[in-house]
């Protein structure tokens, strides 16, 4: 349940950054981040998972135009 949520809200942060909707994705990627954090601590993810997931969502948003 925890790994289909994350999907969903990675999926819908990327949807944002190809949206041009840079102030929302930057809300979005705390909201992910902090999730994928919760996951962690439950043992869902391994740490380097999660920190790979947030750095590649993280160099999405930086080359964002606008």
């Amino acid at each position: 349940m925890i790994k289909s949520r994350a999907k969903t809200l990675v999926k819908d942060f990327v949807e944002l950054v190809e949206g041009k909707k840079k102030d929302e994705a930057q809300k979005m990627l705390v909201e992910v981040s902090s999730f994928l954090d919760k996951a962690v601590s439950k043992g869902v993810y391994h740490r380097n998972t999660a920190a790979r997931k947030k750095s590649r969502m993280s160099h999405l948003l930086s080359g964002m135009k606008a």
